[in-house]
């Protein structure tokens, strides 16, 4: 009973371990074409540096569970679950080098990024200025309109808003990344 106990707990353990590592792999392995893509590979390029401080206290347990199933009670393990437990290390290595051929791939990249992101602020900033403008002149406030055309005009804007608003968010976000003043 002990032994199926420590087997279970042990394969719990690693079957949450490789889920984490297969869930950021996925992060960095998504290529950083705008400022979104490139703030989501950033945020899991930072978690796998804090990651790196204590992924050998999550790896340990793991191991010495195994171990000592596999000295004791070699009979509990399949193969493949104990090949599995070994290749643990080994997958979470590979994504450390990847990441950081990642960190360096970017670091070339920071310019162009830098300058779309620039440009993309520029751009907003006068869109929005139309866009007030012709809010103002032609908005659900516009004298001589019937409520109903208001309130189709209300829900324009407010779409052309949502729109607007997210790249706001994006471009802040951007800012944010590159040590911007928003």
């Amino acid at each position: 009973m002990y032994s199926r106990d420590l087997h279970k707990k042990a394969k719990t353990l690693f079957e949450h371990l490789t889920d984490e590592i297969k869930q950021i792999k996925l992060k960095i392995d998504k290529p950083a074409n705008d400022i979104d893509s490139l703030g989501n590979v950033m945020h899991a390029l930072e978690e796998i540096r804090k990651k790196e401080s204590e992924i050998e206290l999550q790896f340990r347990p793991v191991n010495e569970m195994y171990a000592l199933l596999d000295h004791h009670l070699a009979d509990v393990l399949d193969k493949d679950e104990s090949e599995n437990n070994t290749q643990l290390k080994k997958d979470w290595e590979k994504m450390i080098e990847q990441a950081d051929n990642v960190r360096n791939n970017l670091q070339g990249q920071q310019a162009e990024f830098k300058k779309s992101l620039i440009q993309g602020i520029n751009f907003l900033i006068v869109d929005v200025e139309e866009f007030r403008k012709n809010f103002v002149k032609n908005g659900p406030m516009a004298p001589g309109i019937e409520p109903r055309e208001a309130l189709n005009r209300l829900r324009m804007f407010s779409d052309e808003y949502s729109v607007r608003k997210r790249k706001f968010d994006s471009y802040f976000a951007g800012e944010t990344l590159f040590g911007l003043p928003h």
